[in-house]
């Protein structure tokens, strides 16, 4: 899936360029290297949330995304709940209580 600005699916306006990141240097050194750059992508964590405001909180497929499959660490399970806390405040009534389901189900364990 693609997101941001143009693409079919845009997050950015409940993110902005939270957790937007140059992924040039990163592109090089794997051996790519585009004729137009910066290349602007989503870290690992932002991306998983952009994923699942689609899948989950638009389309209410609350079990296809698991936290544990995506992010064995505490930590970045951590980062995932800081980027849900900002989408939080933006959501409607419907969209808040599928992700306090999701949540329930994907709870942050080490």
């Amino acid at each position: 899936m693609d997101f941001g600005e143009g693409q079919k699916f845009n997050t950015n306006w409940f993110l902005g360029e939270l957790d937007i990141i140059d992924g040039t240097v990163r592109l090089n050194q794997m051996g790519y290297y585009p004729k137009c750059f910066p290349v602007w992508v989503a870290d690992h964590p932002r991306a998983f949330v952009d994923i699942l405001y689609v899948s989950v909180l638009q389309f209410g497929n609350i079990d296809t995304l698991i936290l544990d499959d995506w992010f064995p660490s505490l930590e970045d399970k951590e980062r995932v709940y800081d980027v849900l806390s900002v989408l939080e405040k933006k959501l409607d009534n419907r969209q808040y209580e599928v992700l306090q389901q999701w949540k329930t189900r994907n709870p942050i364990i080490a």
